[in-house]
């Protein structure tokens, strides 16, 4: 490593400076006898345009009192600067490079420190603490008449001495501090081939990417000391700690940090000193998705990424959300919440919320879909295939979320691979990029969040190709190919232009529905169809239900019971009529209003939905024979 600070210890050129008063460094000797902890008030809060922090301890009376000289927004657990150590029990005050004791800093003094400086671990025998500090001078106060002296090999040392020896130091620690600051931070994504190496890359101490011709540049522009993260970039709508109004929120989680030691130059790899962010720290808003971020101070949100990643501090999300781009996007004044949680959500959630399924049947479903990950709801018209799906996803994650852990998509005929899993698409520039499509954008926060379930619900899954739509990716959603080892490339490389392998986490859940009485669909293709689990729904106008629309909804009794007693005659005739059969029967959604009908009148509400809805149908059912229509509807209607 090079002397990143570009200048040599011991020649340092000054500018001329007043000779400094020492009061505050015999006062802080003198306290040092006593049991006097105070400082507030008695010392300086600045000297050679640092910060001065002085310390006789906290709860108990330190063994080793200090007085340290920071930058402004550093505090003394944050790394390195000067400070006087003052070692009573050997009466020695140690003016050293200073490294923060209480934890391993990320960042620290340059090679030129550590190789010709010696640490007070090796100069004094079994430190009580400061171990790692390194001493520049050392001095042996003494008290004569209350007055203070500093001595060295039993000569005086002058306050012109004192000020030259602290000011190399001081000195020393600004450019040190000034290189620092003008160096840009790293922020990069572990994912080479669709593989994350986070745990490789810790482990082994580098970093590295897998593009053979971007980020060449910006990798050899790093340097020794540089400060450097491992982020994963991805979207979310829920869980949030802001109200977002339902809008999607980027975010950006920091995995791991550390300052980059070696760049052999080549372009693709770093050797790094990494620590493991545990647990991972989230950032919001402010981000950036491609697998290099160079990030320089200057700008607020830059200053502000730079702290809360590598200095611990909490982010001003409130400042954020006041910018105007945000403030456009999420229109509101105060959008911070400072906790928010869903609320458990269980089978008995489903029944409260309306489903008139069994409980052991709804057992079943959530039992076959956490083995096989992929299930499909089927079943005539109105039976609640999507309503129920949704509230499955729910129970198998256990919250009472949405977005992004449950997010859906609907299947037609002009749906593409493209759309649904990766492909070009026209940008804002007017110029094609390739994008994300729904499936790979969960496929990726499942693998960046693997302690979480995630369930996308494709509705009318037979309405599009889904052979077509899924392309290659049907051989990876099989429960048994969940895994990095069965990973295969796409069609299309990712944003960044690499043909990375890609696989489906078992984290991830696919739920559809497929509405049987649609002739215009055509049958599923049996190597689509072996990878799902299948559930059949049917109309049910059983007691649940009847209890359901009167307590719940307010219909009026009779009503609901002239529904029970007519469409079930109805369905029975669509069940034995050979052109149609059970999948053309008409499911009790139709029947089950949505809002209360406390003060509607519920035989004409029904009259409606015979006009409006089941006329319609059983047009299109028999549409050779108008008049079993007609009598099916003056039956219906006769008593209503």
């Amino acid at each position: 490593m090079s002397y990143l600070c570009h200048t040599k210890l011991f020649n340092i050129k000054f500018k001329k400076i007043e000779l400094m008063d020492f009061k505050y460094l015999r006062d802080f000797i003198r306290q040092a006898q006593t049991d006097n902890k105070k400082t507030k008030g008695l010392y300086p809060e600045e000297l050679l345009d640092l910060k001065v922090k002085v310390s006789f301890g906290q709860t108990a009376l330190a063994k080793i009192p200090w007085i340290a000289f920071l930058s402004p927004n550093r505090s003394v657990k944050e790394g390195y600067n000067p400070v006087f150590l003052f070692f009573k029990a050997q009466n020695k005050l140690i003016l050293s490079f200073g490294i923060g004791d209480e934890k391993k800093p990320l960042r620290s003094w340059d090679e030129n420190i550590h190789n010709s400086k010696t640490k007070i671990s090796s100069y004094l025998e079994k430190p009580w603490k400061y171990g790692d500090s390194y001493v520049h001078k050392v001095y042996e106060p003494k008290i004569v008449n209350d007055d203070v002296f500093f001595y060295r090999d039993n000569e005086k040392i002058s306050d012109d001495q004192l000020l030259e020896e602290l000011l190399e130091v001081v000195n020393y620690y600004k450019k040190c501090f000034e290189y620092y600051q003008k160096r840009p931070s790293w922020f990069v994504g572990a994912f080479i081939n669709g593989e994350d190496h986070l745990e490789k890359f810790l482990e082994k101490g580098y970093w590295m990417h897998g593009n053979e011709t971007k980020f060449l540049e910006k990798v050899i522009s790093m340097k020794a000391g540089d400060f450097i993260a491992i982020k994963a970039a991805y979207t979310q709508k829920k869980d949030l700690p802001f109200e977002n109004s339902e809008k999607f929120a980027s975010l950006m989680a920091i995995k791991a940090i550390g300052v980059i030691k070696e760049n052999p130059g080549d372009g693709k790899k770093v050797f790094v000193s990494w620590t493991k962010v545990d647990p991972i720290r989230k950032w919001y808003l402010y981000t950036f998705q491609e697998t290099v971020w160079e990030v320089k101070r200057g700008k607020w949100m830059n200053d502000e990424l730079i702290d809360f990643t590598f200095n611990n501090k909490d982010q001003d999300i409130k400042r954020f959300l006041n910018d105007p781009y945000w403030k456009d996007i999420y229109n509101s004044e105060d959008t911070f919440l400072e906790d928010k949680e869903f609320k458990p959500y269980k089978l008995e959630n489903i029944i409260d919320d309306g489903a008139f399924i069994e409980v052991d049947k709804l057992e079943k479903i959530i039992r076959r879909f956490q083995e096989k990950k992929n299930l499909i709801l089927q079943g005539p018209p109105g039976t609640g295939k999507t309503w129920l799906a949704k509230r499955i996803g729910k129970a198998l994650i256990g919250k009472d979320v949405n977005s992004p852990q449950i997010r859906s998509v609907q299947f037609h005929p002009n749906l593409s691979y493209e759309d649904f899993v990766r492909g070009w698409r026209p940008g804002s520039d007017e110029k094609l990029s390739l994008e994300e499509g729904i499936f790979m954008e969960m496929v990726n926060q499942s693998i960046n969040n693997p302690d979480e379930k995630y369930v996308l619900v494709i509705e009318e899954i037979n309405r599009g190709n889904p052979a077509q739509i899924f392309g290659e990716l049907l051989t990876l959603i099989e429960n048994s190919k969940r895994d990095k080892a069965e990973a295969i490339q796409l069609c299309y490389p990712d944003s960044e232009g690499i043909n990375s392998p890609v696989f489906v986490p078992d984290n991830l859940y696919i739920l559809g529905t497929m509405n049987l009485a649609d002739r215009s669909l055509a049958l599923v293709d049996m190597a689509f169809r072996r990878r799902f689990a299948f559930f059949n729904l049917e109309p049910t106008f059983n007691s649940a239900w009847k209890s359901y629309v009167i307590d719940q909804k307010q219909m009026d009794k009779s009503v609901a019971e002239k529904i029970q007693f007519s469409i079930t005659n109805l369905n029975n005739e669509i069940s034995n009529d050979p052109k149609l059969g059970k999948e053309f029967q008409i499911g009790h959604s139709f029947f089950t209003p949505p809002n209360s009908m406390e003060n509607n009148d519920s035989q004409s509400w029904f009259k409606e939905v015979i006009e409006s809805e089941i006329k319609p149908l059983l047009e299109e059912y028999w549409f050779d024979s108008p008049e079993d229509v007609d009598k099916s509807i003056k039956r219906i209607l006769s008593d209503a």
